[in-house]
């Protein structure tokens, strides 16, 4: 039986148990979430990644979700040997969602950055709405913004995150 959750836009997650439970190692182990800064936006973006060199990996992350940017870097630093690297990268709310949701019951490493982050989401959500995120957020919302994005820092160097 398919073990997924479907949101708004093409936000389909359809893994069976077994194969969420997999790629949430994977995503423990070789991923990343954050939220970035950018120029263009006052509100952080929120991410999630995962790089690696086994395009096997690749191919099948490619085939189980559809709607994910996959991108082929090669190594800058010249020496023989280094392998080409592939960045697995989602950075859709709605997408960043619908795939924690899945991977939260197995997730070991990343599982409290991912309460976090998911707790943010349905702050925004409940705020805003169907409203763009970017659009006059509330000032107590940008401040459980930034607060997310410290006590995210703070996480990922293992020390305690101050809980609000």
């Amino acid at each position: 039986m398919p073990y997924h959750k479907n949101l708004k836009m093409d936000t389909t997650v359809n893994l069976t148990k077994e194969e969420a439970a997999y790629l949430a190692g994977v995503f423990d182990g070789e991923g990343s979430i954050g939220l970035y800064y950018c120029k263009s936006h006052s509100v952080p973006k929120v991410q999630i990644t995962i790089t690696n060199t086994d395009f096997n990996l690749r191919d099948w992350l490619k085939s189980k979700i559809l709607w994910v940017s996959i991108h082929n870097r090669k190594p800058n630093n010249g020496r023989l040997g280094t392998k080409d690297l592939w960045h697995w990268k989602v950075s859709n709310r709605g997408q960043v969602k619908a795939i924690l949701e899945v991977l939260v019951p197995f997730l070991i490493v990343k599982l409290s950055q991912t309460k976090l982050i998911l707790s943010l989401l349905d702050d925004e959500k409940e705020e805003l709405g169907n409203r763009d995120y970017n659009k006059n957020p509330s000032p107590e919302l940008r401040k459980r913004q930034r607060d997310t994005e410290v006590n995210l820092k703070l996480l990922k160097r293992s020390q305690t995150a101050i809980v609000h």
